[in-house]
């Protein structure tokens, strides 16, 4: 696994995070420390670090499902909104966990 394709996944546990609230703060930072320390030389081979288990059941999760991250955005009512396909609709939590 490359770092590119490591810090992927590490951003998609934060963004999946973000939308259940699971982690500790903890968990969080060890996310960015990580995301960190793999941002330079992306082709080269992830330097990765054990994980918490709480990470690791999210990390097993999101390979699982193949989840990837919503698109989201704001609109003008300040309502988050995901992009599907061509259109934005409004973003429900439930439908993208």
């Amino acid at each position: 696994m490359t770092r590119t394709q490591y810090t992927n996944h590490l951003l998609n546990i934060l963004a999946f995070d973000a939308i259940i609230q699971h982690l500790s703060i903890a968990c969080r930072y060890w996310l960015h420390r990580e995301i960190v320390t793999n941002s330079k030389n992306v082709i080269d081979e992830a330097i990765v670090s054990t994980a918490s288990s709480h990470i690791m059941q999210l990390s097993e999760t999101i390979i699982n499902n193949n989840w990837q991250r919503p698109e989201l955005r704001y609109n003008s009512d300040r309502e988050l909104e995901y992009l599907d396909g061509l259109f934005w609709k409004k973003f429900n939590p439930k439908d993208h966990v």
